[in-house]
């Protein structure tokens, strides 16, 4: 079974383009959600206890089973927020470079400037 984010260290907050490509395939090959969960009392299964199932919208055949409610509704959950969060990603990265490449403008124009003031030259430029 992969585990996704394995080794990482704590201080590591960045996520790597591919693991975000990785985790849209994943998504985007997964049953489309949203996703219902139900339970399923008195019903004999592989463990004692209720049974709790994902399924497509609309109560379609259930996807899957798991024993513990909130990891039912985890995964219904992450179901939708997985493909919005790499959307928010995707989003702040495009706002974020779009920051960085006119903070650069603003600093080689201020770098002119003060070499134009002061009489110097920068390198490269006469």
């Amino acid at each position: 079974m992969a585990r996704y984010g394995a080794g990482r260290r704590v201080e590591d907050d960045v996520t790597t383009s591919e693991e975000r490509a990785q985790w849209q395939r994943l998504a985007d090959a997964a049953t489309p959600g949203p996703l219902d969960v139900t339970a399923e009392i008195g019903v004999e299964t592989w463990h004692e206890g209720p049974c709790w199932y994902v399924s497509g919208e609309g109560g379609a055949e259930p996807d899957l089973a798991f024993e513990c409610e909130a990891d039912a509704r985890f995964y219904a959950a992450a179901r939708e927020a997985v493909p919005a969060l790499l959307a928010d990603v995707e989003r702040l990265n495009e706002a974020l470079r779009k920051e960085r490449d006119a903070a650069r403008d603003e600093v080689d124009d201020l770098k002119r400037l003060l070499a134009q003031e002061s009489g110097l030259s920068l390198k490269g430029e006469p």
